[in-house]
């Protein structure tokens, strides 16, 4: 009866499907297919329908979900409306991935799905193989990627000088703990390690894809790696040398010792040797001394005199050095020094001696210092060489006797980097630093000498020189300064500022053809640094001298505030048609937040208006060429390098005559008589005598006080001011009725009295002078030496003539006023 009703059911079946046409079925095929990489495959798609159902709808393929297939390494080629095959060529592992085949069906489709595998067939293995200390081998390998593949690697060997399939023997011991490894343990029965026996090994790697080998053909006594040395000990031996002992790893064979030892100075050094004792010993040599190192030892076994197999682990030690005089001095510099009070007083300054050189702690610090008269006892040394033997011979007789001539003084505290002497400063001088350990002073070294010249031997300094920096950039500092003619460098100090702050300094030279210079100075702020500058200049005999450390007024911003005049005042001058004015800035501290002041603009008004430049270090200035009875606006401004201010105008000024045209009172005889006659004294002879006596007085007096009034009127003035040298000379020249300002070069003087003429004019030519100028002959009357120089010591020995004339040489202009400006001073 079942089988009636499954007859029955079966013809229903195909009834419904011939007359509704609804069985539709998609297959795609090879299923689940596995090829390597590089290979090429087709997948097929098949739709079948019934007789009756007929569609225009094609099967197509999706790849990894997505409905477009945009790899050119896919082609789809349709065949029929039932059958679409997909063509994969050079197939990579990237391609791996599920293809389905779809058919759209009203609104939904059908579809059949096939999982792509593309992985690589077995690389050749790569294996080695490692002989620990001559007792056991291990060889070892790389796993492979399976890429979805398994890959298995297996290890045969055989002792033979030949392989054969059937002479392979699976490796002894697979390591539980250490995947990819095999091992040979020392008596391990007919699996036991043979040193000196050759090996045949076979890397045999498999998967589904294919398979590949390799062969290693070695001798393990090749291939040894010792053990550690033991028993490693060091210890120092002075403080210069080291000690070494250690027990070799494998008594009786020969290994290749490397002892590789380096300092806290990195300083890195090898030392190579052979031995195959028990007990080795190694002396190592020219070593810092109070210096850590480090060493490490490891070995590797010779073979016919050459090094073969690994290296062993290193053992390390360590050990310090003891303690020794110090390597070398404290560094200094030629003009590390201040001189203070009129050079009575010198403060000497040095660096810390680096640990690297000091071979121990800085317990205390040697200053020698030698007076020696005989060095730079004139200044000639600055403009020729006719002294340099005479300089040579000093120093060599100064070093013969060292021991009578230094005078010593010692700081005990090795944090301390400077000291105060007093000295003469008539006198010259040599100075030392020396440094001191537990160990001592090195008394074989010679250290570096700084001269400290006489007053009169001085190397000149700059005219001008700031420092300044910005807001923005406060650790960066920018440095000016005028050439100095005879400088042979110059250097840079910025020391610690502060009242809690040590004494200490720190320098940079910078080149003589360079007059600028960029400090960066990092977690450093104007606020905690003093800067100052020196000029160094070098003698004939070779010695380098300087001008000692010279302080900046203070650290200026370019971007700061410009200071603007203030407590502006007016003063009349003895001279005619002149006035004189005087103002101030804003004192500030050392770190000013205020703008450098180059200059200031005066401006003059009257029925036109004129500007005059003055200095920014000038706080006064002398007008010339006014007119008396007239008034006069006048207005200043502050100038930087890039900015200026706004004009500030003062009160207007009128110009009075000069009080020196007063009329002087004269008492007459009689006045005097009177004067004389009180108190009831009898007049004789003698009172008539003491009377004209005295009236002949006052006329002398009267007379030559008016003429000193009209030659100081008159005279010629000559300025030399500070910090300056003599390329020009100013030469002012006052008359009641005008005013002449004129430069006059070194070659117009004619300097008499102590002084040579070739020290400052050479051989000036008075003819070509007179001829230019057609003026007469004049004598200056009155000088004005502020520098101490040669010139200065002599001022009142100098007599300076000029081939002159008292008159206004510029009719057509306004009077010149070069009064203000810088002059200069003697070389």
């Amino acid at each position: 009866m079942d089988r009636q009703w499954g007859v029955i059911w079966s013809l229903i079946g195909i009834l419904i499907f011939h007359t509704y046409g609804v069985a539709v079925k998609v297959d795609i095929w090879p299923k689940n297919p596995l090829i390597a990489t590089g290979h090429s495959i087709v997948i097929s798609c098949s739709v079948t329908r019934s007789a009756t159902e007929y569609t225009v709808n094609q099967p197509y393929f999706v790849f990894n979900g997505s409905l477009e297939i945009t790899n050119s390494a896919f082609q789809v080629a349709q065949l029929n409306f039932s059958l679409v095959q997909l063509y994969l060529t050079n197939a990579q592992r990237y391609m791996s991935g599920p293809i389905e085949c779809r058919l759209n069906e009203s609104s939904t489709f059908i579809s059949d799905t096939t999982f792509l595998t593309i992985a690589d067939k077995p690389r050749r293995p790569n294996g080695s193989c490692r002989v620990y200390n001559w007792d056991n081998m291990t060889c070892s390998w790389a796993a492979q990627n399976d890429n979805g593949v398994p890959t298995n690697v297996s290890l045969f060997f055989n002792r033979l000088h030949y392989l054969t399939a059937n002479d392979l023997y699976h490796c002894p011991h697979y390591d539980l703990f250490k995947e990819n490894s095999c091992s040979w343990l020392k008596n391990d029965g007919k699996d036991s390690l043979k040193p000196y026996t050759h090996h045949w090994i076979v890397l045999f790697a498999e998967n589904q894809l294919g398979s590949d080998y390799r062969n290693i053909s070695l001798y393990p006594s090749d291939y040894v790696q010792p053990a550690n040395v033991n028993q490693l000990r060091c210890h120092a031996y002075g403080s210069q040398s080291g000690r070494l002992s250690w027990i070799s790893p494998h008594s009786g064979k020969q290994l290749f010792y490397r002892v590789k030892y380096n300092s806290s100075w990195n300083e890195n050094k090898t030392l190579n040797f052979a031995s195959q004792d028990h007990e080795c010993n190694l002396a190592l040599s020219d070593l810092i001394p109070n210096t850590v190192y480090w060493v490490n030892i490891d070995c590797i076994p010779l073979v016919e005199n050459r090094p073969t197999g690994f290296w062993s682990e290193s053992q390390t030690c360590q050990f310090i050095t003891e303690v020794d005089v110090p390597a070398l001095a404290p560094p200094v510099t030629a003009g590390g020094y201040r001189a203070l009070y009129q050079r009575k007083l010198i403060e000497l300054f040095w660096q810390p001696l680096s640990k690297r050189w000091a071979n121990g702690d800085v317990i205390a610090y040697r200053i020698r210092i030698s007076k020696n008269t005989e060095f730079a006892t004139s200044d000639s040394w600055r403009t020729s060489t006719d002294s340099a033997n005479s300089l040579v011979n000093t120093e060599s007789y100064f070093m013969q006797n060292v021991a009578q001539r230094w005078r010593e003084e010692f700081v005990n505290n090795a944090t301390v980097t400077s000291m105060t002497f007093h000295v003469d400063e008539d006198s010259s001088y040599w100075m030392t630093v020396e440094a001191n350990t537990s160990a001592g002073f090195n008394e074989s070294l010679v250290p570096e000498k700084i001269i400290i010249p006489n007053k009169n031997s001085v190397p000149l300094h700059p005219d001008f020189y700031i420092v300044t920096t910005n807001s923005h950039e406060h650790n960066h500092f920018y440095f000016n300064w005028s050439a100095v003619p005879t400088a042979t460098g110059y250097t840079i100090y910025w020391c610690n500022r502060g009242r809690n702050q040590p004494n200490y300094c720190e320098w940079e030279t910078v080149e003589s053809s360079l007059t600028t210079h960029h400090l960066h100075l990092p977690n450093r702020t104007c606020e905690s640094i003093r800067f100052e500058i020196s000029v160094e200049s070098v003698l004939p005999s070779g010695k380098t001298v300087s001008s000692g450390m010279k302080p900046f007024d203070a650290v200026y911003f370019k971007d700061g505030e410009i200071s603007l005049p203030e407590d502006i005042k007016f003063s009349d001058d003895l001279s005619p048609n002149s006035q004189i004015i005087t103002w101030k800035i804003p004192e500030n501290e050392y770190c000013q937040k205020y703008a450098y002041i180059s200059h200031f603009i005066i401006r003059i008004c009257n029925a036109t208006c004129y500007e005059r430049i003055v200095d920014g270090f000038e706080r006064s200035v002398k007008l010339y060429g006014l007119s008396i009875g007239e008034t006069y606006s006048i207005q200043l401004k502050s100038h930087s390098y890039d900015r200026e201010s706004d004009f500030i105008s003062t009160a207007n000024v009128t110009i009075h005559s000069p009080d020196a045209h007063r009329p002087v009172a004269v008492i007459g005889f009689t006045e005097m008589a009177n004067i004389l006659l009180q108190d009831s004294i009898p007049v004789t002879t003698i009172t008539v005598v003491a009377c004209c006596s005295v009236a002949v007085t006052l006329l002398i007096i009267i007379v030559l006080c008016y003429q000193f009034h009209w030659t100081s009127k008159n005279a010629i003035r000559i300025v030399i001011p500070k910090k300056l040298s003599l390329s020009k000379v100013e030469i002012n020249i006052d008359s009641s009725a005008s005013y002449t300002s004129q430069f006059v070069s070194d070659s117009m003087l004619d300097v008499s009295g102590c002084c040579n003429v070739s020290d400052i004019t050479g051989s000036p030519d008075f003819r070509n002078i007179c001829d230019s100028w057609n003026l007469d002959q004049i004598t200056v009357s009155r000088h004005d030496f502020t520098k101490s120089s040669k010139a200065a010591e002599n001022a009142n020995k100098l007599s300076v003539m000029l081939h002159a004339r008292i008159g206004n040489i510029n009719e057509d202009s306004s009077p010149l006023d070069l009064s203000d400006y810088h002059k200069v001073m003697i070389k």
